[in-house]
């Protein structure tokens, strides 16, 4: 998901990417210094050099989710049903609705934001997809690891550092 790439003249005025992303390598390189290897699900338009990266609970999905329980909710509002049959139909979508909505704020309870700015070392187009190998710093790896087996409940938001 897109969110959005703000453009000006001559690229002065750039804004954040934002999408589903997995992290396929995080490692020490030659002893010195760390990287990590993002595939990002959609392909940047330009790179740069540098990246502020923020990975952020990803909501979307539990959204969807609830909206499609309220749209279903309204429907059965609008038919024309047995009263006690409708309203069993009702109470099991706002049963539905509660539980995505507090299975949505556990996990995002569980899920920090983690922040560093990263270094593009090499950039690769994958499909529909793209490959981000990146220096990250050392104040990131502790964050990374502690979330590591919640990075399928992230999203990345990647901001140009022009």
């Amino acid at each position: 998901m897109k969110k959005e790439l703000l453009k000006g003249e001559n690229d002065s005025q750039i804004g954040f990417i934002e999408g589903s992303f997995m992290l396929d390598t995080l490692q020490l390189k030659n002893s010195f210094y760390w990287f990590s290897k993002f595939k990002v699900k959609q392909i940047l338009p330009k790179s740069y050099h540098d990246y502020n990266v923020r990975m952020v609970f990803n909501e979307t999905p539990y959204l969807e989710r609830i909206e499609r329980f309220k749209e279903k909710l309204s429907a059965s509002r609008n038919k024309k049903l047995f009263k006690k049959m409708e309203e069993e139909e009702i109470q099991d979508i706002k049963d539905q609705i509660k539980d995505e909505e507090r299975d949505m704020a556990e996990i995002k309870r569980q899920c920090p934001t983690i922040e560093f700015t990263g270094k593009v070392e090499q950039l690769k187009y994958a499909g529909a997809e793209t490959v981000i190998t990146m220096h990250i710093p050392d104040n990131a790896i502790e964050p990374l690891n502690k979330s590591k087996t919640l990075f399928q409940y992230y999203k990345i938001q990647l901001t140009p550092i022009l």
